[in-house]
């Protein structure tokens, strides 16, 4: 992984949730992410992105 991108340890360690809970999410579309050789990737800008749109639900 490079800068750029997290993996789904990483997003999970870095929002303090689980891991498996995160992988669902993401296969439901809820959480910008892509497949990568059977991984989960994430783009790093669209998880913050993301996170900004949702914080004022918070």
């Amino acid at each position: 992984m490079n800068e750029s991108t997290l993996s789904i340890k990483q997003l999970a360690d870095m929002l303090r949730q689980d891991a498996r809970d995160l992988e669902k999410m993401a296969s439901r579309g809820y959480l910008p992410a892509r497949r990568v050789g059977g991984e989960w990737t994430f783009a790093t800008a669209e998880i913050h992105e993301w996170l900004e749109k949702r914080l004022p639900d918070y």
